[in-house]
């Protein structure tokens, strides 16, 4: 199966790729995170992230 990033569900790794080592996992999904929230927020929505965990 593909592996996607969970803020924007872009795909990191294709079905059959050796999995990621954590640091760079880590690294794609802090990325990832900081792109979330600087993309503009719809019309009523609610931000439900938390500050929670390490960031590096």
């Amino acid at each position: 199966m593909e592996q996607h990033d969970p803020y924007l569900g872009r795909v990191i790794r294709k079905p059959g790729e050796d999995y990621l080592q954590r640091a760079d996992f880590l690294a794609i999904i802090q990325a990832a995170k900081v792109e979330a929230e600087r993309l503009p927020q719809p019309a009523g929505a609610t931000s439900s992230t938390s500050s929670a965990g390490g960031a590096a």
